[in-house]
């Protein structure tokens, strides 16, 4: 696959604004940061910075193209704890259920006549939780030497996203600030950094708060168990999904890929596997578009999650199929694409049963 020339620094991460790197690390210790959302991926490179700076990063893209580049990244840099979705940001924040008070947002999906920053932060505020938010390509005031971006006709600024942030935090119930020219580095890109605002401890009312964190005690390896999709050392994975804004789409589910390969390909795979042959032949077979779609490179301990990965994976078979040897229309492609979405999300939700520790 060509890699795009994008824009300068395309593969550092924040396009090479180090000052953007300090500021997270910054509030990753300040606010207890335990996970990192970016909404945006394009090619990976701060994606991969993320990844190796803290304990959980999730990234989603909406070009298939792009997000297959950062997956390689993503493996090359063996980063187990970063888990890549492809699609509308607005589509997928919603099923993302381990985002809480200690998860650091970073908003930089906008891009060229896209710009899905107010839906996003609607989707915040619906979710009840109070995160450290970073929006980058912002409008920095008495800055003319940083750069920001518009949408139509709008600038990013403060008073444009005021009703958003308060629908979040509560009015009044936050902080923010922006960097400098001075600190800006050569990319010159203005940013927005905001977070709830910080109680003088004397002004505090003593309460027990639960721990909100999605992770179970240390289990006795020494491991983090994850309530949601067991532990953290199995490989990442590319999630795709392709439907319209709903609230219950599944959560991403690790992949047992031991070559890191990711679940969805958008381009044709010449691997072999040897793992799905019929029953009296040893011979080795090229997967099936529904196998490699669905994600069937390995077979599973348990042979009910198996045998659920092989009818999904014929189930794509057939719409492949049935579009293949037509002439199709763009709407053909819309049901298309849908009806593989769902059965793609039927599988994950059919597994995530089979599988989900209490």
């Amino acid at each position: 696959m060509d890699t795009p020339n994008l824009m300068p620094n395309q593969f550092l991460p924040f396009n090479g604004d180090t000052n953007i790197e300090a500021e997270f690390l910054k509030l990753k210790e300040k606010f207890n940061i335990v996970q990192a959302v970016e909404l945006g991926t394009c090619l990976g490179g701060t994606a991969v910075w993320l990844g190796k700076n803290f304990d959980r990063v999730t990234t989603i893209e909406i070009n298939p193209s792009f997000a297959q580049i950062a997956q390689n990244k993503i493996n090359e840099n063996h980063l187990p704890n970063v888990s890549l979705f492809v699609g509308d940001t607005v589509t997928v924040l919603p099923s993302l259920t381990d985002i809480t008070d200690r998860s650091l947002i970073f908003i930089d999906s906008h891009w060229q006549e896209s710009c899905p920053m107010l839906q996003e932060l609607y989707v915040i505020a619906k979710k009840g939780i109070k995160p450290v938010i970073a929006i980058h390509d912002f409008k920095v005031p008495n800055e003319p030497n940083l750069g920001f971006d518009e949408y139509k006709g709008q600038a990013f600024t403060f008073e444009w996203i005021k009703a958003s942030l308060d629908a979040i935090y509560g009015e009044g119930g936050y902080d923010y600030h922006y960097n400098g020219d001075a600190t800006s580095t050569e990319i010159k890109r203005g940013i927005i950094y905001i977070y709830p605002k910080v109680v003088p401890i004397e002004e505090t009312v003593p309460v027990v708060s639960p721990d909100i964190t999605p992770f179970a005690p240390a289990r006795q390896d020494g491991k983090k168990e994850n309530i949601l999709s067991g532990t953290m050392d199995s490989t990442s994975f590319t999630n795709t999904v392709q439907r319209e804004p709903a609230a219950d789409i599944p959560n991403s589910l690790p992949a047992s890929n031991e070559d890191g390969s990711v679940g969805i390909l958008s381009e044709p795979m010449v691997e072999k596997i040897s793992d799905f042959k019929d029953d009296n032949s040893a011979k080795t077979r090229i997967m099936t578009f529904g196998e490699k779609f669905i994600g069937a490179y390995n077979p599973s301990a348990n042979p009910t999650i198996d045998r659920v990965t092989q009818i999904c994976a014929e189930l794509s078979d057939i719409v492949f199929d049935e579009f293949s040897n037509r002439e199709v229309s763009n709407l053909d492609n819309i049901i298309k694409n849908h009806a593989l979405g769902e059965i793609l999300n039927a599988q994950m939700s059919v597994v995530k049963l089979l599988t989900f520790k209490y």
